[in-house]
């Protein structure tokens, strides 16, 4: 028989992993416009909507990738250090990781931004945790 105690371990895993995927879920549609526009100085003028796509292709498997090197990394920190500090080390690293991606739009640094979400990436091994 299950009781609530028993069971809170595991809503504190979903609620991490939700969490994680849901920020990566609402961070990446908002980089579209910003890659695309014309006006907003991210890009200069000199790249067509083709480069500018291929920007944007390539922002979208930063994440994905950097995941696949990183999840098995994270895995290993979780045996050496215990599940809950591996997480909160996953969570804090995916907020300097989103956050350096959210001031390289103030600085108009492209390269940041593709920083920020391949360590987002390689510390979102959440899932693997």
């Amino acid at each position: 028989m299950s009781t609530l105690a028993n069971r809170k371990p595991l809503l504190t895993l979903f609620s991490v992993v939700f969490l994680e995927l849901l920020a990566y879920c609402l961070v990446m549609p908002s980089f579209y416009p910003i890659f695309l526009d014309l006006k907003s100085g991210l890009l200069g003028a000199e790249y067509n909507l083709f480069a500018r796509k291929a920007f944007y292709g390539s922002l979208m498997m930063c994440y994905p990738l950097a995941q696949i090197i990183g999840a098995p990394l994270m895995g290993i920190l979780s045996d050496r250090v215990g599940r809950k500090r591996a997480f909160s080390i996953t969570l804090l690293s995916n907020i300097l990781g989103y956050s350096l991606a959210t001031s390289a739009i103030i600085l108009q640094r492209v390269e940041l931004i593709f920083i920020g979400f391949t360590l987002s990436g390689l510390t979102g091994g959440n899932i693997s945790i």
